[in-house]
């Protein structure tokens, strides 16, 4: 099994998004923050079994799915790392590839 890392953007985004969750929904805020964990924590089981990026389509970065919210990963030999997560209907930033993610 791969070791799970997440990168500091990452783990910022997912506070991020269950702040601005929160505004309407406490309940639903916190719904989404086990389901992103859970879907994160299996990711090392398994990390090809993620889509691959179309935005860059590169093997080792991929994507799993949750409501709106994209989970883009970085798989590299045993390490999968959490890029970033972020809203379906945002662009990616230029510089996903790099090594801080």
């Amino acid at each position: 099994m791969a070791q799970l890392r997440w990168s500091l953007q990452a783990a910022q985004d997912l506070e991020d998004i269950c702040d601005f969750l929160a505004q309407d929904s406490p309940q639903f805020a916190c719904v989404f923050a086990q389901r992103a964990m859970t879907i994160i924590e299996s990711i090392p089981d398994q990390p090809r079994l993620g889509s691959i990026v179309p935005e860059y389509n590169r093997s080792e970065l991929r994507e799993r799915l949750l409501y709106n919210y994209r989970i883009i990963y970085r798989v590299q030999g045993e390490i999968v790392q959490i890029v970033t997560i972020t809203h379906g209907a945002r662009l990616l930033a230029s510089d996903l590839l790099s090594e801080d993610g």
